[in-house]
Order: C-alpha cells, then sequence, then structure tokens
C-alpha cells in the first residue's frame, strides 16, 4: 500500500463518463487542462471508496524552482 505521501498529493482517477457526478459529489475535482478527476491524499486515505477509480499518484511540477 502507497502511504508516503503529503495530504495535498494529488491522486489522478480513471472515472467512466456515467460515474462523473458520483466522484464529484464525493469531493473531487475536474481538471479541464488534463481532462482528469482527481483527489488529494487526505481524501484517498480517508475512503476505500477511491480504490475502484485506479489512483495514480502524480508528481506535481514545482513552478517556483528555477530549475
Amino acid at each position: 500500500e502507497c502511504s508516503d505521501f503529503d495530504d495535498d498529493a494529488r491522486f489522478d482517477l480513471t472515472v467512466k463518463f456515467d460515474d462523473k457526478d458520483i466522484v464529484k459529489r464525493k469531493g473531487a475535482k475536474w481538471d479541464a487542462t488534463a481532462k482528469k478527476w482527481h483527489i488529494t491524499g487526505e481524501q484517498f486515505r480517508a475512503d476505500r471508496f477511491w480504490d475502484i477509480y485506479s489512483p495514480i499518484l502524480v508528481e506535481l511540477v514545482d513552478e517556483d524552482c528555477p530549475f
């Protein structure tokens, strides 16, 4: 089990169109640019419900980093 992530980490979800309202009600957010539903690490830890949507931990690029 993956547990080495912060509460504000991002997990992308694989969501069928028919399930979009379900994940939205549960608190997932839509990223229009990436065209993906996502949740936070805190949401992922709190509810095993998300497992059915194949959550993938996303490494976000720090835009303040000059490298």
